[in-house]
């Protein structure tokens, strides 16, 4: 296991059998406590939604279709493929933009296996964008 120091806690990146990094990394708070648990990809999600709009979650309006029917244009999906990270990308544009994490999307994040210590570190985390 690798430990790497940060300012405000300590990040552990597991190995896999063959010594190389799992990809999963754990934050610790100042006593040690494992606080979340985030695979690369989820990690990846959290830090490219935190740039994200709340526009980015509502289907493309009037005027966009217009565009771009008129300049033949493809439209291109804003979602995610995996309903999991996309469930995970939207709850944190709402955290960001909404200063808080509200009960139905974290009920959500719930549904899709995320726990009460990883919806605390997303909603802290967007906050901080």
């Amino acid at each position: 296991m690798a430990l790497r120091d940060t300012p405000c806690d300590i990040i552990d990146v597991e190995d896999s059998d063959d010594g190389r990094d799992a990809g999963v990394l754990r934050r610790f708070d100042s006593v040690g406590a494992d606080v979340s648990v985030f695979s690369a990809v989820e990690e990846q999600v959290i830090t490219l939604a935190r740039h994200d709009t709340l526009a980015s979650l509502e289907p493309p309006g009037t005027m966009e279709r217009a565009v771009r029917l008129m300049f033949g244009l493809r439209a291109r999906s804003r979602a995610l493929a995996d309903t999991r990270l996309e469930a995970l990308r939207r709850a944190v544009v709402v955290a960001r933009h909404r200063r808080h994490m509200p009960d139905p999307v974290a009920r959500d994040l719930r549904e899709r296996g995320f726990r009460d210590a990883q919806l605390r570190s997303i909603e802290a985390r967007a906050l901080a964008a």
